[in-house]
């Protein structure tokens, strides 16, 4: 049997893992507690790999064969530690495959699946047991198989294991923090998204406490995808407006991770980044919003707030006065009267205008029943005018960032196979999501014909909930 305590390779396995935009290094700093992690993901990878169970003639080698000199898939960290055997036995390799993979342990969940190349072609599956929190992020059974000839598989066995790098225990924002200044400015500018001074004190307490509690930024490579949320920072002052802290980080999806580590600098000092959902934790502690708005190439602020089941955290359900404060704070302007209004089980309706409609159709709608938050349409489904871009004003936008007057092959792009065309209501888009459903209408090429509806065609209005009997059905 051998241990690896270190290594960076990382075999990527066809048609397993989606291609993202980037590789970077992450870099990390082990606390006091890392000699005893490390020692714990020796012990487990021994362990895993006892488990694996080979069928019977397995012979195993005492030396290290031409095929299958490393696993099939790896992860690209100094903190995997590896165990592996190689065996000969004289079966098929997909049937050596099999039968390892109808004995894996109870829990063990497939993690991996694949096969590669050149000759001879490789097949590999991996199974994952649950993480051990604070110690082991990951913990795998692994076997891959390589016909040599027609009457021999050789068979690599593994049992890989993933220690956390613990957070130094001296990385905690100081006693003694009465005031958090937090601002938040738009992706690639300067430009202020949020400002807010926390002073209460149980606030305080709050927040210091969520960062103090978060984890580091493990180290490796890793693959990211591109981001582009706002950069939020907190500023930790004491009595008398002494600066001891700052934490600065990217927020993407409410949360830090990896690819957008909190930057924590305490006394000056630079510590490793932190990882964790502070970003979600602090707006709705605060009620506000640090990914409110952008500014698109045509002056318009884009805010990316709709989701299928509410718009900026305001969900169906909800009454007539908490709707309208909430929009006319989001929009700044005030809608019109609480009116009878919708169809088909609809009574009431509150409306929202911007230049974004040149024909006069509201921006938004909002429509009620018996007085609770039923659903909304953004944009206009009788008139071309809602591709006109305005010189400036707002456009609402799905938290992805798609908005009416986009082409429908931007909805592809962001939301994949879940966003569908159809010629339904002379051309229509869906959208499902963990949250419900997104339909909407669609203008042909060019608008605003109904007879040619393509990926080339154009988002129309964007819509979710109950909006009554114009309702798509696609």
């Amino acid at each position: 049997m051998s241990l690896v305590s270190r290594r960076w390779a990382f075999v990527v396995v066809a048609a397993v893992l989606t291609a993202l935009a980037v590789a970077i290094p992450v870099a990390s700093s082990a606390g006091a507690g890392a000699p005893a992690n490390l020692a714990r993901a020796r012990t487990e990878a021994a362990r895993l790999l006892a488990l694996l169970r080979v069928p019977p003639g397995a012979v195993e080698l005492t030396r290290e064969p031409n095929v299958l000199k490393a696993p099939s898939y790896d992860e690209a960290t100094p903190n995997l530690v590896d165990a592996h055997h190689w065996w000969r036995i004289r079966e098929k390799a997909t049937s050596v495959l099999a039968y390892l993979a109808a004995r894996m342990p109870r829990g063990a969940t497939l993690f991996v699946s694949g096969s590669g190349g050149p000759a001879p072609v490789y097949y590999t599956k991996g199974f994952a047991l649950p993480a051990v929190p604070g110690v082991l992020s990951q913990r795998v059974l692994a076997a891959s198989v390589a016909q040599v000839s027609p009457s021999t598989t050789i068979l690599r066995t593994d049992g890989e294991a993933v220690w956390i790098s613990p957070r130094p225990a001296d990385e905690t924002v100081p006693a003694g923090v009465r005031e958090v200044d937090i601002t938040s400015t738009a992706f690639m500018t300067q430009a202020p998204i949020a400002s807010v001074r926390v002073t209460d004190a149980a606030q305080v307490r709050q927040i210091v406490k969520w960062i103090n509690a978060m984890g580091i930024a493990q180290p490796g490579a890793i693959s990211c995808p591109a981001l582009d949320g706002p950069t939020v920072t907190f500023v930790f002052r004491a009595a008398g407006g002494m600066r001891v802290a700052r934490a600065s980080g990217m927020d993407f999806a409410g949360s830090s991770g990896e690819c957008n580590g909190l930057e924590m600098r305490i006394g000056g000092r630079p510590e490793p980044a932190l990882v964790g959902n502070l970003f979600g934790q602090v707006q709705r502690l605060l009620g506000v919003r640090f990914q409110r708005s952008s500014i698109s190439s045509h002056g318009v602020a884009v805010l990316d707030v709709l989701t299928a089941d509410g718009i900026d955290g305001v969900r169906f359900g909800a009454s007539p006065r908490a709707v309208r404060t909430a929009m006319d704070s989001l929009l700044g302007q005030r809608g019109t009267a609480y009116e009878p209004g919708g169809s088909c089980g609809l009574d009431h309706q509150i409306k929202w205008s911007d230049q974004w409609t040149a024909s006069g159709e509201p921006a938004l709608t909002v429509y009620f029943r018996n007085s609770e938050f039923a659903g909304y349409q953004v944009g206009d489904a009788v008139g071309p005018s809602v591709l006109r871009f305005p010189s400036g004003g707002w456009a609402l936008a799905t938290t992805r960032g798609l908005r009416v007057g986009d082409g429908l092959s931007r909805g592809r792009r962001l939301y994949g196979h879940k966003f569908t065309l159809s010629f339904a209501q002379g051309g229509s888009w869906e959208l499902r999501t963990r949250a419900g459903r997104f339909v909407g209408y669609a203008w042909g090429t060019p608008p605003p014909s109904h007879t040619d509806v393509s990926w080339q065609s154009f988002v129309a209005t964007i819509d979710a909930g109950d909006v009554g009997c114009p309702a798509m059905t696609p």
